[in-house]
């Protein structure tokens, strides 16, 4: 089903905020021309960084260690702080 998923979604560039040990992203850089995954554990990262170079796709994926729900959050705070004094 995943592999449905990433024809239907190809795209140029594709944002996976939660990576894990690279499931999604590995499926995603088959079809996209990059694959930028987070995920905010640094040990799922090597393990996603892993098994990307074993399916052959580690080239096409951009891994960072970022907790994805906390910059969104952030960001929905300065959203509103900037709509709260309009």
């Amino acid at each position: 089903m995943l592999r449905h998923q990433a024809r239907r979604c190809a795209c140029g560039v594709l944002l996976d905020p939660f990576a894990g040990v690279g499931g999604n992203a590995i499926q995603f850089a088959r079809t996209c021309g990059r694959v930028r995954a987070s995920d905010s554990s640094a040990a799922r990262l090597q393990l996603a960084r892993h098994n990307a170079g074993v399916y052959g796709v580690a080239d096409s994926i951009d891994f960072r260690c970022a907790d994805f729900s906390a910059a969104v959050a952030a960001a929905e705070v300065r959203r509103l702080s900037l709509v709260a004094n309009i």
